[in-house]
């Protein structure tokens, strides 16, 4: 990715953060969150460090594209190693999308990622990827399929060690579910 259209991409992050730093706003006077931009650097490095890895360990041929899901998967590696957001977990009651910023950020710009490759892809400018119910879910509608990732990657001990190819798979799979249930419509 060239730091320019990384640049862009930076744009996505930060209003992701602002739709938090929003109910951070609102219920805790906006003491729970700041967004460190110069941390940006860092998720562009990390995103880079990444993608050689990928395209000289696990591709047979270096100078094909990498797949959309490998993409949005380094991407959301990179968030999280880049901690972008700084979050003062000493607060209590935290809610889980203000405790987990930088895991809800990752996913949702790694979600972003797929679904605007699909969008170009096959030319359907509606196209959202649809997220799984969960069994918890039906119980308590609160619990949904995107928390369960992001307490996954919350709970991932060690960071330094993001398995792309994991998260790649995650990707991949949800968007399989989708176009699965698009088609079971038509």
């Amino acid at each position: 990715m060239r730091k320019s259209d990384f640049d862009v991409f930076s744009d996505i992050i930060y209003q992701y953060y602002k739709e938090l730093e929003h109910i951070d706003k609102r219920d805790f006077n906006g003491k729970v969150l700041k967004f460190r931009s110069q941390r940006l650097f860092l998720v562009y490095y990390y995103y880079e460090s990444l993608r050689k890895d990928i395209r000289k360990l696990y591709m047979s041929d270096e100078a094909k594209p990498m797949d959309r899901h490998k993409i949005a998967a380094s991407v959301m590696c990179a968030i999280l190693k880049g901690k972008v957001v700084k979050v003062q977990r000493l607060i209590p009651n935290l809610p889980m999308h203000l405790l987990m910023a930088n895991e809800y950020i990752a996913f949702y710009c790694a979600l972003n990622l797929v679904e605007m490759y699909v969008r170009d892809a096959v030319d359907n400018k509606e196209y959202s990827l649809v997220m799984p119910q969960t069994f918890i879910e039906e119980e308590n509608p609160k619990t949904s399929y995107i928390e369960n990732i992001c307490k996954v990657l919350y709970y991932t001990k060690n960071i330094r060690v993001c398995d792309v190819l994991s998260y790649a798979n995650i990707l991949f799979l949800l968007e399989k579910y989708t176009n699965t249930l698009i088609l079971q419509k038509k």
